[in-house]
């Protein structure tokens, strides 16, 4: 297996390791440091940088993250954002992208789901409670082609 620097897009991470990690480094804030660093936690490590957002994607590309050596993946939602710290600075290290997609049916049932119960959110509309599948698969709420926008960097 080919283990060059490599970008994982996790575009709906509403529990995933990503969030996971990301909430680690906010822990111990290592992620605002000017330098890199191997953070060890729980037995795991991590760079010191945020790739979760793209203020964090920003530092790791001024700290030199890709041409660092010190990481093998960078987890994000941020495509686009993450490929640019493949770019200037001199770096010759070439990012590969991988990631891993859910089945947008399954996706998009679960979200309903979720939509349903999620009273804590501060958008949660309780017009989901009482509705069925079949009505918000039939609604303007149901999403359209929201993996193929984000992909693509056009939300709108």
């Amino acid at each position: 297996m080919d283990c060059s620097k490599q970008i994982h897009s996790v575009p709906y991470t509403s529990c995933s390791l990503q969030n996971k990690i990301h909430k680690q480094l906010k822990q111990t804030n290592e992620h605002t440091q000017q330098t890199l660093t191997v953070v060890t936690h729980d037995g795991s490590q991590y760079v010191n940088v945020d790739t979760t957002t793209q203020n964090g994607i920003k530092h790791a590309k001024e700290l030199h993250l890709a041409s660092s050596g010190l990481a093998d993946v960078a987890m994000t939602s941020y495509l686009y954002d993450a490929a640019t710290l493949f770019t200037n600075n001199d770096n010759t290290v070439h990012g590969k992208c991988f990631t891993l997609l859910r089945h947008p049916i399954k996706r998009a049932v679960s979200l309903f789901y979720y939509l349903k119960v999620s009273t804590w959110e501060m958008d949660y509309n309780s017009i989901f409670k009482d509705m069925s599948l079949e009505e918000y698969a039939r609604s303007k709420w149901c999403e359209e082609n929201w993996m193929v926008r984000f992909l693509t960097n056009e939300m709108k």
